[in-house]
């Protein structure tokens, strides 16, 4: 993934909202739950978890009722 500058960005920071449903989490399968004692939930990837993050950058706009 290749970083950006302030400047780069700055449009998408003034841009309006646009409403994102949560990403799902991975799960290991049924049928290796039942075998063994490892995590259910997996974890995002690196680049799962930048996008769920990017979700809560105007958080604050929910409570302004936005």
């Amino acid at each position: 993934m290749e970083k950006k500058q302030l400047s780069e960005i700055e449009g998408e920071l003034i841009a309006e909202p646009v409403e994102k449903p949560r990403l799902v989490m991975p799960v290991l399968p049924l049928e290796e739950r039942i075998k063994s004692f490892q995590e259910i939930e997996q974890g995002f990837s690196r680049d799962m978890a930048i996008e769920e993050a990017k979700r809560c950058l105007k958080c604050h706009l929910e409570q302004e009722g936005r």
